[in-house]
């Protein structure tokens, strides 16, 4: 989700953001077993990753230092 937000200056839907969500809860059942939608996005803001609202998130320069560390240490964005 991080990646992708990171190609929208202006941020991106909720809703079109779920499907980042629903692809992890598909490929990992049992960690998102408990862990819903609304949890994922705030777990997200707690580490001030993404900002949000209402309708729409968009990543903070925090989250793009985030993703910046991640090519640096060759790891991977994916779970698995």
């Amino acid at each position: 989700m991080l990646i992708h937000l990171n190609t929208r200056p202006n941020g991106e839907a909720l809703v079109a953001l779920k499907g980042f969500y629903n692809e992890g809860k598909r490929s990992h059942p049992a960690l998102y077993q408990n862990y819903s939608f609304d949890a994922y996005l705030v777990f997200l803001e707690s580490y001030n990753l993404i900002e949000r609202d209402t309708v729409a998130a968009v990543i903070t320069d925090i989250g793009r230092e985030f993703l910046k560390y991640m090519v640096d240490t060759r790891r991977s964005p994916a779970l698995g």
